[in-house]
């Protein structure tokens, strides 16, 4: 996943958890998880989790 990752434009992709790679101009909405991390939805209705480790990130990111 790391090589993947790399390869792909900065700034327009975020690393979800380990398993994901979400292109940011797919997301429809952020929630607040009980984790203390987020719930993302997507255009395709799709819901992902935000790991804790990975909240901090998504916040600079996005500039919440």
């Amino acid at each position: 996943m790391n090589s993947v990752e790399e390869r792909l434009p900065t700034g327009m992709f975020f690393r979800a958890n380990r398993q994901h790679l979400i292109n940011l101009q797919s997301v429809r909405a952020i929630e607040e998880s009980m984790q203390q991390g987020y719930i993302v939805t997507l255009n395709t209705a799709a819901k992902l989790e935000i790991s804790r480790r990975n909240a901090q990130a998504l916040k600079d990111v996005l500039s919440i």
